[in-house]
């Protein structure tokens, strides 16, 4: 692997495969990224004569993709069938990052950890909760406090937000979770869990209480007070909206705005 240095930019040639320069003002794009992949939600049918030039490229953040985004690019659609929509799928800092550079219009992510260089715009509201198997004794509990939890094998998503918000809930508490396992992904997080390997700590939460391998899960409220956690729409600072953008901005308010309290 041959690396270089670009102006202020560490630029590492071999899992990517091509450099080029964005438009004047903007960093480096780096083409065929490892770390995150594009998809394309094509204009209606019925719009891809009409719709040349009218695109936009938002990021959004894995750990609640599945569970928002679709419904949100439908509700865009219906309003706006002649826009093509590229999504961009990455952690919190990768979204962030890809709005300051310029690489996407938009980010939807978190409102923690969001670089100074951005605004948000809060969307819905988010509480931790507890998820157990159905059968774990914790499950009997309506509620629980993490006090009940610290000593529990805790299977804790491993997204940097995500870790740092519920390490962070239980270092308020004065308690330190018992770490079993680390997974990347909230599907699998919830397959361990319905599997009576541990017990998680959430935010973000699917429509039904099934695991992928068809398991049983159990939803409990925490109580204490915990700080919640807000969905966000992110965008440069002092950057005026473009007609595509300002379109979306519109269905992420209509999609969140409608959606019951978690």
């Amino acid at each position: 692997m041959e690396d270089r240095v670009v102006g202020q930019h560490h630029v590492l040639f071999g899992e990517v495969q091509q450099v080029h320069l964005a438009e004047q003002g903007r960093a480096l794009v780096y083409a065929n990224r490892s770390y995150s992949a594009a998809f394309r939600l094509p204009p209606a049918p019925n719009q891809r004569g009409e719709a040349a030039g009218q695109s936009l490229c938002v990021a959004c953040l894995s750990s609640f993709a599945a569970v928002h985004l679709p419904g949100l690019l439908v509700r865009l659609r219906e309003a706006h069938p002649e826009l093509q929509i590229e999504v961009i799928e990455g952690d919190q800092a990768q979204v962030a990052h890809f709005v300051e550079t310029g690489t996407a219009a938009l980010g939807l992510l978190y409102d923690r950890a969001v670089p100074p260089t951005l605004e948000v715009e809060l969307l819905t509201l988010q509480q931790p909760y507890a998820l157990f198997a159905a059968d774990d004794p914790q499950a009997q509990s309506e509620t629980l406090s993490l006090n009940q939890l610290a000593a529990d094998p805790l299977i804790l998503l491993d997204q940097p937000l995500s870790r740092d918000y519920v390490t962070g809930m239980f270092g308020d508490c004065g308690l330190e979770p018992n770490v079993v396992m680390r997974p990347s992904s909230i599907e699998l997080v919830r397959s361990l869990v319905a599997n009576g390997l541990g017990y998680s700590v959430l935010v973000t939460r699917p429509a039904g209480d099934l695991s992928y391998d068809g398991k049983q899960l159990v939803v409990r409220p925490l109580s204490g007070n915990h700080a919640p956690i807000s969905i966000a729409l992110a965008r440069p600072k002092d950057s005026p909206l473009t007609q595509e953008a300002a379109a979306f901005t519109a269905a992420c308010s209509a999609y969140f705005g409608a959606l019951q309290p978690c």
